[in-house]
């Protein structure tokens, strides 16, 4: 008999998302079905996967699931349409009272982190939670705790819902910007609507960001590590998805028109300008964005573009 849920273990859905490399999911699922937590809904939501094994997903889940899970549905889509469409195709049906999304090439860190994670959220009344995550290598060795110590102390000083935001514009996210193993209620979901479509793979940084604007400090607990991940993503590592890579520029391009650039009337962002407009150049992944760039804001790309024009060696 499955055991019921309650208010002080209210059901949680757990969303696992996944575009090829197959493999990886089924530790990621494992890593689900293992959790203590007595009541789970398990959605795996696949992004147009070539061949997906959805019947042997299914039968995986059922031979290695215990009384805790509740409910199980494996979704595929048909083609591939991006990381945000993707998982608000399970945030959109998911029935638990908190949500979980965790990456299909993440796996969670223990056994117990979901129940330490709700446990956190009901004792302090929280509808989100940030945890620490263990960056991995691509057999989940472990390489380093984030944030890091050093960073910390930097998150120590973003104390206030503008603070955060600031920080956010100038891309200084220091473990605050979403992604596997953060935790919301439905009800805080609902509030601020599914993730921002308008993005292709950025999950929840928008949302996160609408978080702040509404005077909301993003609420953590860094003693509680929620997954170990594999750093750089599988399917957007080097040489593994050169289209991944495009999007996640796009999605960079996009965040800047959107919550940076247009806020010029706010000092703390237009001083920082001049970064956001290097740091945008640094991390452009064709020649052509540089010329969008230097046309969409000459006053930062012009004087930049003379003083490497000066600087070249002469013959």
């Amino acid at each position: 008999m499955k055991p019921q849920y309650t208010e002080e273990m209210p059901l949680v859905s757990c969303i696992v998302t996944c575009f090829n490399k197959v493999a990886y999911l089924y530790e990621a699922i494992a890593s689900v079905l293992s959790q203590d937590y007595p009541a789970l809904e398990l959605l795996v939501a696949d992004d147009g996967t070539a061949d997906f094994p959805s019947a042997e997903i299914k039968a995986y889940i059922q031979d290695h699931k215990k009384d805790n899970l509740q409910n199980a549905v494996v979704l595929h889509q048909e083609k591939n349409v991006g990381t945000v469409r993707n998982i608000n195709s399970a945030l959109s049906i998911a029935a638990g009272n908190y949500l979980i999304n965790l990456d299909g090439d993440d796996v969670f860190y223990s056994n117990t982190v979901i129940r330490e994670m709700i446990k956190t959220m009901l004792e302090r009344d929280l509808d989100l939670l940030e945890c620490s995550k263990m960056r991995c290598d691509e057999h989940l060795n472990e390489l380093e705790r984030l944030p890091t110590p050093k960073q910390k102390e930097q998150l120590k000083k973003l104390n206030t819902a503008q603070k955060q935001y600031h920080s956010f514009a100038v891309f200084r996210f220091y473990n605050i910007g979403g992604g596997s193993g953060v935790a919301y209620t439905k009800d805080c979901v609902q509030k601020l609507g599914l993730f921002d479509e308008s993005f292709r793979n950025w999950q929840d940084g928008p949302t996160l960001i609408a978080y702040v604007q509404k005077g909301r400090t993003i609420p953590t607990n860094f003693d509680i590590v929620a997954v170990r991940y594999r750093a750089g993503g599988v399917s957007n590592a080097p040489g593994k998805n050169k289209g991944a890579f495009s999007h996640i520029s796009r999605d960079r391009a996009l965040y800047t028109e959107m919550y940076t650039i247009p806020d010029v009337f706010n000092p703390h962002v237009f001083l920082r300008r001049r970064r956001v407009f290097w740091y945008r150049w640094d991390h452009s992944s064709s020649f052509h964005q540089r010329v969008w760039l230097m046309i969409r804001y000459p006053d930062q790309g012009l004087p930049m573009l003379l003083r490497k024009l000066r600087r070249r060696p002469t013959r």
